[in-house]
């Protein structure tokens, strides 16, 4: 029956790194972010969502 524990093991490593390979939730943070442009007056987007601001910013 050492086939089958065998095949036990592997499964279960497998499955153990899928876990680990998982990737941590993404909090909310606060930050900063500097945009320049040439020439300046360009429109600025976030995410693909315009924030109604130019550039420089």
């Amino acid at each position: 029956m050492q086939t089958g524990r065998s095949l036990f093991l592997a499964v279960a490593a497998l499955l153990m790194i899928g876990i680990l390979s998982l990737p941590a939730p993404v909090l909310a943070q606060n930050g900063a972010l500097k945009v320049t442009s040439f020439p300046s007056g360009a429109n600025v987007s976030v995410e693909g969502v315009d924030t109604g601001k130019v550039t420089p910013l």
